[in-house]
């Protein structure tokens, strides 16, 4: 599946986009994202270290909907599917 990033996940995984199979819920593919990029992105996406909560602020879309709007975290994906994941965004 499509996996776009933004904002400072750009900084830590080095790219915009990438490929990623084998993931079957949206908890599957933030797990796989983290041990691609390390804590640096895990740290921006989940509250706790038990990684049952995300952050407040992260918004993570398939295919342009909220996943609060689906099953949360265990959304099931497809390999079609094309997944957005937005850090919270600080400004004042």
């Amino acid at each position: 599946m499509r996996v776009r990033l933004f904002a400072t996940l750009i900084e830590v995984a080095g790219r915009r986009e990438v490929n990623i199979s084998g993931v079957r819920t949206v908890r599957d593919l933030i797990e796989k994202l983290s041990k691609m990029y390390g804590d640096s992105f895990k740290n921006r996406i989940y509250v706790d270290a038990g990684r049952k909560r995300v952050k407040p602020g992260v918004v993570i879309l398939v295919n342009g909907k909220s996943i609060y709007h689906l099953n949360g975290l265990d959304t099931e994906l497809k390999e079609e599917d094309t997944v957005s994941i937005f850090p919270p965004v600080a400004g004042g």
